[in-house]
């Protein structure tokens, strides 16, 4: 299924999510495997509607900018990607880490969320922290 936004990539977004294997540190002690599944979106400067949204985090430095879009592969964000998660980013080719803040706002994942979602893409609004 491809949507509304197939053809108009311009970012690239890699998370790092846990995966359901493990393997043994140095110590001997069971520990995660962590997988990386790349993101392609169609990102902007954040409205003022969705600025709005945004509280400022103390933790996001100050030349953060805030972005808003829709993830075109996978349209659908997989679920084990939640807020607050942290990627590498790379926008308009430059590169950074992103804050994901918020999920299909103001709806979420469910209910109409889901139908939106099915619809136009995972919406997504975060912070971008240039290098």
């Amino acid at each position: 299924m491809s949507g509304v936004f197939a053809g108009f990539e311009n970012a690239q977004i890699v998370f790092e999510t846990l995966g359901e294997d493990s393997e043994a540190d140095e110590f001997g002690n069971s520990a995660p495997v962590c997988n990386q599944r790349s993101v392609s979106a169609k990102l902007k400067l954040a409205s003022e509607s969705t600025q709005r949204l945004l509280q400022h985090d103390p933790q996001v430095e100050r030349d953060a900018i805030a972005l808003e879009g829709h993830c075109i592969t996978p349209m659908i964000l997989p679920l084990n990607i939640t807020e607050e998660t942290e990627a590498t980013l790379t926008f308009n080719r430059r590169s950074g880490r992103f804050r994901l803040v918020l999920i299909n706002p103001p709806y979420g994942r469910e209910g109409i969320g889901a139908i939106v979602e099915q619809a136009t893409g995972t919406k997504i609004v975060g912070w971008f922290i240039p290098e």
